[in-house]
Formats: structure tokens, sequence, C-alpha cells
């Protein structure tokens, strides 16, 4: 009965969203009353409930804020017609459709999950593939599914080090020799993963393009190289160097060694189907302006953004530590035990807003009035923020609600049921139990958190290895970050389509999420016989 009880929060809210195809403010406030109610009725302090949901504020205030500064450089370098002389370099690599897909969906998200994460990757590739022609929906849609296995090393190795690590090496004495062994067999099933996801990529470029299996086929060698370039690096870094780095080199170097063979037409199919004309926010009807210094112009700001990631990201410079070390800190909102810790320097909120002001600053004498596109900026993103705050109070609430009988919380009676239920065949499920995780908090390493104690568990029972278990629950974790609802509710903003258009998204990512978990569902339980 706990089961269904914990279960129904969750099935009010997909139900609203993908079966009555209501707005995720509406479906969000629903699902948020019933949390709230099944919360307060298993015996819940209010206090607990309330708690819960001031740390989802502050959480999607830390979103918004990244949304809203992305938002800004993007209607700056929208506002000085500039996004024109960005397509016109990618083009000169390729004009290919499939080969943009790749390039900015997978190798270039890739490396920017490796260094941000925090929906920052999407955020940035939405309106790049968009100037280059593709339709707002199809741009969120690729960017979302580009943005998943490489969350598994993603913001500088965060879902393995402190997702698994800090809860294993709290449960058992070897805890440090099952995340090393979580990190290496992490960095090997990425590279199935990736190329997986490379050729789910193509695949779901050429469906939206309306094209046919041929031309999907034509591009199959193309997509498994650029996928066994990328995880390969990867998986090189994970071994020799650690968790930090693996998606900031495999995708960095990846896009540049991918452009070099596009550009080559290497493995690429003799005939090019010309990629179609694509109306587009981003795209403008004006000249852009003739100057040498144009491209530089429409880059430094994404640069930028990236330089100031590595400085404060890479594990081997002092910045990021002595930015660390300065934070807001709560070890119970409301006295009630719900943790919240700010670091107002190290947030990717900060760095995005910080490259967003100097953007504006540089560029004031080119948009007109800056407070009017403050203003313009601010109304984009008011419901979204509203959006953002259900959804976040409801995942906060779900997660900190515990079963006062068995002392459980919601989201690990559901994955302990299924696990009683399925018994020797759980390493099939387990990936399934971190993409829900993952659906529902919009974060790999949050998923880990709240599951890899009962991974680690499950795996004792049943004698298996627990770093095997650990390891498909990360990449199931990672895979159903493209179905996160903040995350898409994020990136339809920033291609400034209503939030009301989620069921969309979760109706064409649903395939390639189920695609990508079931593949490394049935690789454990190959792995676990």
């Amino acid at each position: 009965m706990d089961f269904f009880i914990a279960l129904a929060p969750i099935l009010v809210l997909i139900t609203s969203i993908a079966g009555f195809r209501k707005s995720v403010v509406f479906s969000a406030g629903l699902a948020l009353s019933t949390i709230v109610f099944i919360a307060l009725l298993w015996g819940n302090p209010l206090t607990t409930v309330a708690s819960a949901g001031l740390r989802g504020i502050f959480v999607a205030t830390e979103i918004i804020v990244i949304v809203f500064s992305a938002l800004l450089i993007v209607e700056i370098i929208k506002r000085q017609h500039l996004f024109e002389p960005l397509r016109e370099m990618i083009l000169s690599i390729s004009n290919d459709y499939r080969v943009h897909t790749i390039l900015v969906g997978f190798a270039l998200v890739y490396f920017i999950e490796g260094v941000a994460g925090f929906g920052t990757p999407a955020i940035v590739a939405v309106p790049i593939l968009m100037a280059l022609g593709f339709k707002p929906l199809h741009a969120v849609v690729l960017s979302l599914i580009g943005d998943t296995i490489p969350v598994s090393f993603g913001a500088v190795g965060l879902p393995v080090t402190y997702g698994v690590g800090s809860v294993v090496e709290v449960l058992a004495e070897d805890g440090a020799e099952i995340t090393n062994a979580v990190i290496h067999q992490v960095a090997a099933l990425n590279v199935i993963a990736s190329v997986l996801l490379a050729l789910l990529l193509v695949g779901t470029s050429v469906y939206i393009k309306k094209g046919n299996k041929q031309e999907f086929l034509a591009y199959v060698p193309f997509a498994v190289l650029s996928g066994l370039i990328v995880s390969g690096i990867a998986y090189v870094t994970a071994l020799v160097v650690g968790p930090e780095l693996p998606s900031i080199l495999g995708g960095l170097l990846g896009v540049f060694i991918i452009a070099y063979i596009a550009k080559r037409r290497w493995l690429l199919p003799k005939r090019v189907i010309a990629l179609e004309a694509t109306e587009s926010p981003v795209e403008s009807t004006e000249r852009p302006p003739k100057s040498e210094h144009v491209l530089i112009r429409a880059l430094y700001p994404y640069v930028l953004l990236i330089m100031l990631l590595l400085l404060t990201r890479l594990p081997y410079l002092p910045l990021g530590e002595a930015l660390r070390s300065i934070s807001i800190e709560s070890s119970g909102l409301l006295g009630a035990g719900v943790a919240y810790v700010f670091q107002p320097f190290y947030s990717a909120s900060t760095i995005l807003l910080i490259t967003a002001v100097i953007t504006l600053a540089i560029a004031r004498k080119h948009i007109g009035k800056p407070t009017r596109l403050l203003g313009t900026v601010v109304q984009k993103v008011t419901r979204p923020y509203l959006a953002l705050l259900l959804v976040l109070m409801f995942v906060q609430i779900f997660i900190y609600s515990v079963d006062i009988d068995s002392g459980l919380s919601m989201p690990a009676i559901i994955a302990q049921s299924i696990s009683q239920l399925t018994g020797s065949l759980w390493p099939f499920f387990a990936p399934f139990i971190g993409a829900l995780g993952s659906f529902l908090a919009g974060s790999a390493t949050v998923s880990n958190l709240v599951f890899a104690g009962l991974q680690y568990d499950v795996a004792v029972s049943l004698s298996m290895p627990p770093s095997t278990l650990l390891s498909i629950q990360t990449i199931g974790a990672s895979a159903g970050n493209m179905i996160a609802l903040h995350n898409i509710v994020a990136a339809l903003t920033i291609a400034g389509i209503s939030e009301a258009q989620t069921y969309k998204i979760l109706k064409i990512n649903m395939y390639p999420v189920l695609l990508l978990v079931t593949a490394v569902g049935l690789i454990g339980l190959l792995i676990t016989r």
C-alpha cells in the first residue's frame, strides 16, 4: 500500500502533463498539493514539509538566474544580429544538419556538461542549433538528448565522487575502493552508451526533419566514430587522471576532432542533403554588420563563460577551492533538518550572471536601452520561474517526506518495493530507478545521493558487486536527465516556447531515454550473471 501511495504524486504529475496535456504550472501545482497531503497524512511535521518546500524555492531561484543570464546573452547577440556569422562559421565546416547535431548537440554539450552541469549545456546549445536552422522545439529536443551520458562525469565528476562516493564511503569499509571501481566501470559503460547516444541523436534529427531510413543509415559510421572519439578520450582520462575531467576533455577534444573529420567528409556520404531553411527566433532578416571582429563579438560571451567555468572548476587550480570556501549554509531550514548550501561565488548561476553582465556592459552601445532589454528578459522568465518553483517544491518535499512507520522516504519506498519484486532481475531495473530520480530531481547527483544506499544494500543482499549496480544506477541517472522537468522548462524558455509544450518534449524524448536505459539494464543483467 505504501508503494502506491508514494507513487501517487508522480502519477498525478505525469498523467496531468502527458495524459491531459496540462501546463507544467497546473500539473506541478496539482502534484504539489497531492504530495503535501500525503506527507502530512504520514505524520511528517509541518515544519519538515515547509522547509523542504523552501529548499525547492532556493534551488529554483538558482536555476532561474541561470536561465535569465543565458537568455540575456542570447538577446544581446540577437539584437546585434551576430548569430549569422556564428552560423556561417559552423556551415564552413559542414552544411549537413546531422553533422551539426553531432558537433553541437553531442560533442559541445559533452564539454559544457563537464564544466558546468545544472542544465547549462542545453541552454547553450539551443540557440546555436536554432541559428543553424533547427526549429526551436527540435533544438530543445536534441540538446536535452545530448545532455545525458556526459552527465555521469559532468560538473567535474560530482555525480560519481559526491553522488556515489559520499554515500558508499559511509556504508562500507572499502567504500573508497568501491567508488574507484564505479569510476572505471562508468567510464567503460560510457563508451557503449555514448555510441548509442550519437546514433540516437542522428536518428532523432533525421526523424524530426522527416528523413528516411537510408538517410539515417548513411550517417551511422560517422555517428559511431564520433561516439568512440569522445567517449574513448573520456575513458582514458577517467583511468589516468580521475573523474573530474573525462567529460571536459572528451567533449573539448571531440569538438575539434569531429569538426576536422566532418570538414574532410570522412565516413560521410558523398551526397549531402541541404539543410532546410527554418524560421528561428534567433535568426535575423537584417544583414549582419560587416566587420572582421563580428565573429569574435558573437563568440566571446560563450568563450568567456567557458573560461570562467574552467578557472573555477578544474581541480588542479586553486581558485575553485577558494571560492567554494565561501558559502551560505543551513543545516536545518526552519529548524527541521533540511539542509541547504549555497556557494555564491562558485555557483553556476553566479558564473553565468557575471558573464551576462560583462556581455551587457560591452554591448551596451549596440543594443538600445539596457533597461528595456532587461525588462523583456524578466517578462520572458516570469512564468517559467513559477513553473520551476512548483516543480522543485514538489521534488524536495517528495525527497524529504518519510513514512513514519517504516522510516523510509518516498523514493526509497518505491525503489525498495521494485527491488523486492524483481529479485535477481534487479540489475535490469536499477538504471530505471536512476532515471526516475533524475526525472524528478533534474540531477544525476541527487538521484545517486537518494538511491546509492539502496543500490548498495540490494547488491549486498543479492551477492552482487556493489560497484556494478552503482555504475548502472549512474548511467541510468544520466539518461534520465533528458526528461527532467526543470531542464525542459529552462530549455523551452531559451527557445522562446511556452512551458505548456512540455508534453511534446516528453513524448519525443521518452523513446531515446527508454532505449538508453533498457540497453544499460540489459548490460547490467549480463555482467551480473
